[in-house]
């Protein structure tokens, strides 16, 4: 009777699930991550000289830890489970070689020893920690699942009381009790692959939790996912897109197979990783965004297992590219390099890929670079529209550029002594604006609570440091948006992109970032213009023009600048270089506005990273090459007003090369223009856009951006004749061309 009313429930269940367009575990098995018509596929992968390193990596870890190599181990953290040594490791081979091979007596070791592990599977709900119960799931689905015909209906009865108790344990809790849509540990591995292997895996006996799980993946994760994706990007950064993104990669793989070869998720997903390839330094490390942790960034197997599967799935050349620049797979995830790499796609270099790469909201960020090779510039521009949080920092409007070295850079460090989530590094510095090349506008009384030490029990709430930037969103103060509508509310809204666009010449970019800072600001607004120079000596500019007014002229106002090495300043600007080992890159800093300025160099020993004159130290033990700054340039006007005007011109250069910069200013009526090398770039000096630029005169030949134009069609007058027109649409707001000598004037058409 028992049986009968599961089987009307498995019945029900699926047609309910199948009508609701969720994919329904096919009867039978294996199902879970192959079925019967990948196994000739997958024996000639594992004879292959790829699969056989593989298989000889699994039985190295395989292999029980010796008392030797138990001895420097300080801490068994989840990291510590997550290496497979012994039983794990061993119960997939074992599985395996029954799955392939019919070894009765392999897959039997594998269930009873399995079965007798999971009885003791116990890692507590400790956050991190608890991620190792998630592994048990894993092994046990892939044991349960290929064994299938092994297990007795006791031992079937079992694992699924098991499963159920383990995912328990997991910081989700099951039934959930726990679980975040956009950001944070749920969104990892132990739904996305460790309780949806198992929820497959037990479908037959026990449908249930494939129904909860499918139900938080559908309604918590897709429309999330699939948001970010259609931008082209993932708001938690670099060092944890190789967790949260693969582990959205492993519920495409797995729900495909029982689905058709269809995902959950838009094919989108595949564009998140074309990110990472423009972040790519020649040095073979990743421009960092977001929480970063330099010693893992610089680890081969980080991005192997997303892009092996990304690139594997969706037959993509380029991010088949990026797998082979580092393709070891991690430890825990070994085995799906052997199940789903496919060694017969071709590899593509970046070489054909456009040298800008835009995307939108909710971002806001664009990449641009002058090339692919070891000479190549690269610089990030962001405005940021929506803040995500968890990982992501308070950092809208910042930049960064590398050119023969990280020139200017984000500042801090997730990693050490001070700097992991929350600590005082992390809370009072590196996740701040101060950390970044962004703004600040500094009210000596303004407040940044934060939620882990909101009001409790009478007792006040403490602070963060008052570093004059940007504000903590969420009602609570650096909270983590719960949803899509929410992430779209006035709490987690900070900027708004007015245009953007580029060409073989400039790439550009403007954006409205006043809320991201409290109501001390009545306006915010950069633009950037970078400038592709296509000169081996000087290869690049970038120009920045910031808008900033203030509730309150005695607040001051800083443009900064953060530098691995000590900043020279010179008349009416500064220079940052790079110079070690091989590195030799330089920026050559001229401020064109405000005319008057006061610029203050901070760091050096016991001042790195100074927060209204607080230290707030962090050690990296045996990581001298972390890149984690020491210095800062405050550029700030000279004169309090309600509103000023930033103009910084920054030159990309060698170190060696010419450093007696000219960049003049040029005054063009209705708009200000900077002037350097065979460029004009022109911004309007009032707010808004502007329906025509007044005359001005060009000196020898020149490439302009005429920036800050209102929509239409326009006429480019050179010495009172019209010479060329120019049709500006809403989002681009700019004018692009070709000027020899002379007076010129564009105009609206009539």
């Amino acid at each position: 009777m028992r049986i009968r009313m599961v089987i009307m429930a498995v019945l029900v269940l699926s047609g309910a699930q199948a009508a609701a367009g969720i994919p329904v575990p096919h009867p039978g098995h294996p199902r879970l991550y192959v079925d019967s018509t990948d196994i000739p596929a997958l024996r000639q992968r594992m004879a292959s000289e790829g699969g056989v390193k593989i298989i000889e990596r699994m039985r190295s870890l395989a292999q029980p830890r010796t008392p030797e190599e138990e001895v420097p181990v300080s801490e068994r953290d989840f990291r510590y489970y997550f290496q497979m040594r012994g039983l794990t490791s061993k119960a997939e081979l074992l599985a395996l070689d029954y799955l392939t091979e019919g070894n009765a007596a392999a897959g039997r070791e594998a269930v009873t020893s399995v079965l007798d592990s999971l009885k003791r599977t116990s890692y507590g709900k400790e956050k991190d920690l608890s991620r190792a119960n998630g592994v048990m799931l894993m092994v046990g689905a892939i044991v349960y699942d290929w064994c299938y015909p092994l297990l007795t209906p006791g031992e079937k009865s079992e694992y699924v009381s098991q499963f159920i108790r383990i995912s328990s344990l997991l910081e989700c809790g099951y039934p959930f009790t726990f679980v975040e849509s956009l950001a944070g540990h749920t969104c990892e591995w132990m739904i996305m692959r460790d309780m949806l292997s198992a929820a497959i895996a037990i479908y037959d006996e026990y449908p249930q939790m494939y129904r909860d799980v499918m139900d938080v993946i559908t309604n918590r994760f897709v429309p999330g996912r699939n948001l970010f994706y259609s931008a082209g990007n993932h708001p938690q950064g670099s060092n944890y897109i190789p967790t949260r993104y693969s582990s959205e990669m492993f519920a495409q793989l797995i729900l495909a197979k029982i689905n058709g070869g269809e995902g959950i998720f838009s094919d989108d997903q595949k564009s998140v990783l074309y990110d990472i390839i423009y972040r790519m330094r020649p040095d073979g490390t990743l421009m960092p965004i977001g929480d970063d942790n330099p010693s893992r960034k610089r680890r081969v197997e980080n991005y192997a297992l997303p892009s092996m599967m990304a690139s594997s799935f969706y037959k993509d050349p380029h991010l088949r590219w990026l797998y082979l620049k580092d393709s070891e797979v991690i430890a825990h995830s070994l085995l799906f390099d052997l199940l789903w790499n496919d060694d017969n796609l071709e590899s593509r270099s970046p070489e054909d890929l456009p040298l800008t790469r835009w995307c939108p909201a909710p971002f806001g960020w664009m990449i641009a670079r002058t090339g692919w090779d070891k000479n190549s510039v690269i610089a990030e521009m962001r405005i940021t529209e929506q803040m995500v949080g968890n990982h992501q920092h308070l950092d809208g409007g910042s930049f960064q550029i590398w050119y023969k070295g990280s020139l200017a850079i984000d500042s801090g460090v997730y990693e050490g002594v001070n700097g992991g989530y929350l600590g005082d590094h992390c809370r009072n510095y590196s996740k701040r604006t101060i950390a970044h090349n962004s703004l600040l506008v500094i009210d000596p009384d303004e407040k940044f609570a934060y939620y882990k030490a909101r009001p409790h029990k009478n007792k006040p709430a403490r602070y963060a440091s008052n570093d004059g930037g940007q504000r903590m969103t969420g009602p609570k103060g650096w909270d983590v948006a719960g949803s899509v509508a929410e992430l779209y509310s006035d709490e987690y809204t900070v900027g708004k992109t007015l245009y953007h666009g580029f060409s073989d010449d400039f790439s550009y970019l403007k954006g409205n970032i006043t809320k991201a800072y409290s109501d001390k600001v009545n306006l915010v607004e950069r633009t950037f213009a970078f400038c592709n120079m296509h000169d081996d000596a000087v290869p690049a500019f970038l120009a920045v023009f910031d808008r900033v007014a203030a509730k309150n002229p005695s607040f001051r106002k800083c443009f900064l600048l953060h530098s691995i090495e000590k900043p020279e300043t010179k008349d009416g600007g500064f220079v940052i270089r790079r110079t070690a080992g091989e590195e030799n890159g330089m920026l050559t800093v001229s401020t064109i506005l405000p005319e008057k300025v006061e610029m203050t160099v901070v760091g050096g020993p016991g001042r790195e990273y100074e927060v209204a004159g607080v230290n707030w130290p962090n050690e990296i033990p045996g990581d001298p090459e972390a890149e984690t700054g020491s210095w800062r340039v405050e550029v700030s006007p000279s004169v309090a007003n309600g509103e000023d005007v930033f103009l910084n011109v920054i030159r990309i250069s060698d170190a060696k090369a010419d450093r007696n910069v000219k960049v003049k200013k040029a005054d063009c009526g209705t708009h200000v223009a900077a002037v350097f090398g065979d460029r004009m770039v022109l911004f309007a000096k009032d707010a808004g856009m502007s329906d025509k630029v007044s005359r001005f005169r060009v000196n020898g030949e020149r490439k302009l951006l005429v920036c800050d134009m209102a929509p239409g069609d326009y006429g480019i007058y050179r010495n009172g004749r019209r010479v060329s027109a120019a049709v500006v649409q809403d989002g681009g707001n700019a004018i692009e061309f070709s000027a020899r000598k002379g007076e010129y004037e564009i105009k609206k058409s009539l």
